[in-house]
């Protein structure tokens, strides 16, 4: 369902396993104190982090994958290739 990795006093990493809302807000119940929660695109964990008011940012893949997409579109567009 999810691993928990662990580094200083207080400091965690949960890695939910699957895209589904169920499992990621069993783990959200599991570790109340969570203020950020990392997410990809998927639309489950968007629902699990909204109902328990988290805040959410991108990982740093998804954003680079956005920005080469955007930069692929907007190239293509200005040459036509």
């Amino acid at each position: 369902m999810f691993r928990v990795h662990r580094w200083g006093n207080d400091r965690f990493l949960v890695m939910v396993e699957g895209a589904w809302q169920d499992p990621t807000e069993a783990v959200l119940a599991k570790f109340p104190t969570v203020d950020i929660v990392s997410r990809d695109r998927g639309s489950a964990y968007a629902a699990a982090t909204d109902a328990r008011g988290k805040l959410q940012v991108a990982d740093q893949f998804h954003l680079i994958d956005n920005l080469h997409a955007a930069i692929k579109t907007a190239l293509a567009l200005t040459f036509r290739v």
